[in-house]
């Protein structure tokens, strides 16, 4: 596999390039089984890619939620 830079599938992204020193991912949907394999393994890739740099990992969940959870959680945030 060539360096996972950017990933983009239907249900999950992941993203080591937008924004140095951040992994992003992105799920959204309903997951199956083989959607979160495949999410699992570009993850993996992407860390592994990363060759030991210090890293942080913003993970954006919003889209699997109801519009309401998503709202309570960002207050939980702020």
């Amino acid at each position: 596999m060539s360096r996972p830079d950017l990933i983009i599938a239907p249900r999950w992204e992941v993203d080591i390039v937008s924004e140095p020193g951040l992994l992003k991912v992105r799920l959204h949907g309903r997951l199956t089984v083989e959607d979160t394999a495949a999410f699992v393994a570009a993850h993996n890739a992407a860390t592994d890619a990363l060759r030991g740099v210090d890293y942080k990992v913003f993970c954006d969940i919003r889209e699997m939620l109801p519009r309401e959870c998503a709202e309570l959680m960002a207050k939980a945030k702020a």
